[in-house]
């Protein structure tokens, strides 16, 4: 998503929320925004000293709330997959207790 995307949809969802709280319940305006880019390693987010420094330089200069690569997504992705089965280990355990 290009940053003039990020920005239409800030905008529209600031003209129209009326509109969308109606077709799509649950929309808010307290919304974040999150761009996920490339990988990371240091050949595909370039010439980079630090990753983290480099993160935080786009998520500046875009004025989006965060920005991941898609190894931090599916990292992400596999904690709360390991969470989910901790959730139901957990449940299954109580509904079999007396």
């Amino acid at each position: 998503m290009l940053p003039t995307q990020i920005a239409e949809w800030t905008d529209y969802i600031a003209n129209h929320y009326e509109l969308l709280k109606t077709r799509f319940p649950g929309t808010s305006t307290g919304y974040t925004s999150m761009i996920v880019i490339s990988r990371a390693s240091a050949e595909t987010i370039g010439n980079a000293v630090d990753k983290d420094r480099y993160l935080s330089m786009i998520r500046e200069q875009l004025s989006i709330d965060e920005v991941l690569t898609y190894d931090d997504l599916a990292t992400r992705a596999q904690k709360a997959y390991g969470q989910l089965q901790e959730l139901v280990v957990a449940l299954n355990g109580a509904i079999r207790e007396p």
